[in-house]
């Protein structure tokens, strides 16, 4: 929203005179000062789509700690979702369990964590250890078991004995430490092991794909149809108003098309390559 783009860091900085809230941003290539909108809106087959929340955040706030907040106003209006598409910024496991707990399927792609035996050649993962959290045993591929966890704030983390993992045949593909293995299982790991492999069956990429072309077709509309991009005033508190205004006038919008007889294109088209 500004044209002098300096890093910094913080919600309390101030990044440019012209707007002491303004923070400085980055996603992917684009940077930018200024302010973040979330939007959410409706997908139900034969009825038209409506936004049901907009918001004007601060561009350092991340989107997971933006979720909470949009899920609570969507019960207050009563707007709540059984099944709630976000993109991958949203996924974390505590918005899992929060979602759970309204009653609210989150669906979206959660990243896996990247350790250094994902980045080899046949390294050996996370994945090919046999966790059962009710026991509170882990398991190797050799069929060694870690020791007692240790609780940690985030969850748990499981030592493999130092004289096991030395002796292992498998030590270059495991550990390369002068320590045994260790295994950090997340608090919420029951339930990202569902997504996990929910996300690599066909019916849900082709079901995300579908809704999520949706949610790029919908921001796409308000940024060229209704300038939400462009911010007129200075102040979040401003940017926020600018930014409930704009969703109700693309609900007016969308609403009036709908009683003229006009319906919503298809928001994804499959393709099939061909190859010679």
């Amino acid at each position: 929203m500004f044209d002098t783009l300096k890093h910094y860091n913080g919600h309390t900085q101030i990044v440019t005179p012209c707007d002491p809230e303004a923070q400085y941003s980055r996603k992917r290539h684009a940077e930018w000062i200024g302010s973040k909108v979330q939007v959410t809106d409706t997908d139900d087959e034969g009825y038209p789509h409506i936004i049901t929340d907009i918001v004007s955040t601060e561009s350092n706030l991340t989107d997971h700690e933006a979720l909470p907040q949009i899920q609570q106003r969507l019960t207050q209006r009563h707007c709540q979702p059984g099944e709630h598409y976000v993109d991958a910024g949203f996924m974390t496991g505590p918005n899992l369990a929060s979602s759970q707990t309204r009653h609210i399927d989150l669906i979206g792609p959660l990243k896996a964590a990247v350790t250094a035996q994902d980045l080899m050649t046949e390294g050996i993962t996370q994945s090919q250890f046999q966790v059962e959290l009710e026991q509170q045993r882990v398991t190797c591929p050799q069929g060694y078991q870690a020791t007692a966890p240790v609780q940690t704030r985030l969850g748990w983390r499981f030592q493999f004995p130092t004289h096991v993992c030395m002796a292992c045949p498998m030590r270059a593909r495991c550990c390369a430490g002068k320590e045994g293995r260790t295994i950090c299982i997340n608090t919420h790991y029951a339930s990202m092991q569902q997504v996990y492999t929910r996300q690599k069956t066909q019916a849900f990429q082709q079901d995300y794909a579908q809704h999520r072309s949706g949610v790029e077709g919908s921001l796409s509309a308000l940024t060229r149809g209704n300038g939400l991009r462009v911010s007129r005033y200075i102040g979040q508190s401003k940017r926020n108003l600018q930014a409930l205004f704009t969703g109700c006038a693309a609900n007016l919008q969308r609403t009036a098309r709908w009683l003229a007889g006009h319906r919503p294109q298809a928001r994804h088209k499959s393709w099939t390559l061909q190859t010679t």
